[in-house]
């Protein structure tokens, strides 16, 4: 009985019982065989496109240290020069040949096209292809008439109808060519015209109306937007600046005004605010339990409270509590007994709930 069962089992172990094994197998030799010799690289482009190359350059597999290396330059028969992709493993990985062959396609496209007109309507004064060799992708950009601000209902009106325009050439050229832009671009030199700002909306989205149109928009491009259309608000709030003790200032990077948005519900409209403030004093003064700039915060947050704005949240920088928050209602000399804690963290925090402080024992901290 027993020798019949071990019989049994090796016969079912040498039946290919499970077939995507050995198939998940190849795949993954094929994935990581180091094939890339300019023949390799022929026979590729043959079964692939159905195309016969000279090989101009072959740098051999990608180095994973120097980041070197990595493709080949080749050129097609009608004389389209493009990249074969190899991969760390020295396999070929793809190829720009269809984004070579398109560009001339798209450029065309774009100078014939008799809707241009209709992208342009009175608020936009040119129509550029956008050309990223780098990501293999084609945009187009859309630059605004002087005269035109963007907190203009005009502007926003005639975006959305480039938009749709441009979300039907689409279609076309994805059913003739297999191509498609990947965004649409907004460019704006702001009142001073010396620095253009690029905004960008995906191509790839269907949207019902001009609403959930302009609310797609501002999200993705939600912290220049913000600064953008609401300068009124962000030169109001700043005027406060005065009224905060001096160890206090509103903070500002170049990567992140002073304020904040959380939520962005249309390219003027926030309803959730944070604003970043500052602290620095002597050696001793950012500890979060010195009297004296707790007394300092309490003063900065009274100001800040009287602000007629939508801020909700208030993000303090530059001053040191425990690595474990739980325990800042102790004092520093009384976290020597306590072993969960491992010293002090200089970083950013967010006041609790900070409209509703009106003590110093109130100031209670997370972690930014």
């Amino acid at each position: 009985m027993i020798v019949a069962l071990i019989f049994g089992v090796i016969h079912l172990l040498s039946q290919p019982l499970f077939p995507f094994i050995g198939d998940l197998s190849d795949k993954v030799s094929s994935t990581f065989e180091s094939k890339h010799s300019d023949k390799d690289i022929m026979d590729y482009l043959q079964e692939e496109h159905g195309i016969k190359v000279k090989v101009l350059e072959n740098t051999g597999e990608k180095n994973m240290k120097t980041a070197d290396g990595g493709y080949a330059i080749v050129q097609a028969e009608d004389g389209t020069r493009f990249r074969v992709n190899i991969n760390v493993f020295g396999a070929i990985s793809g190829d720009t040949y269809l984004f070579e062959k398109g560009k001339p396609i798209m450029r065309q496209f774009i100078k014939l096209n008799e809707d241009t007109p209709y992208v342009l309507g009175d608020v936009f004064t040119d129509l550029t292809l956008q050309i990223d060799d780098k990501k293999s992708t084609y945009s187009l950009h859309l630059t605004i008439d002087d005269d035109v601000e963007l907190v203009d209902d005009a502007f926003m009106e005639q975006f959305y109808a480039a938009y749709e325009i441009i979300s039907r050439w689409n279609d076309r050229l994805e059913k003739s060519e297999g191509l498609s832009f990947k965004q649409l671009q907004v460019g704006y030199f702001g009142e001073k015209r010396d620095i253009e700002e690029t905004f960008y909306i995906s191509l790839k989205n269907e949207f019902t109306s001009i609403e959930d149109f302009e609310r797609s928009f501002a999200n993705s491009n939600d912290k220049v937007i913000f600064h953008t259309y609401n300068t009124e608000l962000f030169d109001y709030v700043e005027s406060f600046q005065d009224q905060l003790p001096e160890e206090l200032y509103f903070k500002k990077d170049i990567d992140q005004p002073f304020l904040e948005c959380y939520a962005l519900e249309a390219v003027d409209e926030c309803s959730d605010i944070a604003l970043h403030i500052g602290v620095f004093g002597g050696d001793n003064f950012g500890y979060y339990d010195n009297e004296e700039m707790r007394e300092k915060l309490l003063e900065g947050v009274q100001v800040i409270q009287s602000i007629d704005a939508p801020i909700e949240r208030l993000i303090v920088h530059g001053i040191s509590l425990p690595d474990d928050l739980t325990y800042q209602d102790l004092d520093r000399e009384a976290l020597k007994d306590v072993d969960e804690v491992t010293g002090m963290l200089n970083a950013s925090y967010e006041i609790e709930n900070f409209k509703e402080v009106k003590r110093t024992e109130d100031l209670w901290f997370h972690k930014y």
